[in-house]
């Protein structure tokens, strides 16, 4: 279980962001599951004790896009 924040979409599919590094993350493809108080299962894609970004997980999906239009 994740919180809701944490998921985000992007090119339709769902992602969270996993740290890597002390001020690094990873995009992750996630499977969600059932949504229950404010937290969503991952049924595929994460693995038990990885951390992943929540509140800041919006600002991280912003910087993945702003990556691939400067790179175009």
């Amino acid at each position: 279980m994740v919180p809701e924040a944490a998921v985000q979409a992007v090119d339709n599919q769902p992602v969270v962001f996993v740290r890597t590094g002390e001020t690094r993350f990873a995009r992750r493809d996630v499977t969600p599951g059932l949504r229950q108080g404010g937290a969503t299962e991952i049924t595929q894609g994460l693995q038990p004790g990885e951390v992943v970004a929540t509140e800041g997980s919006f600002r991280l999906k912003a910087l993945l896009l702003q990556s691939r239009v400067e790179g175009d």
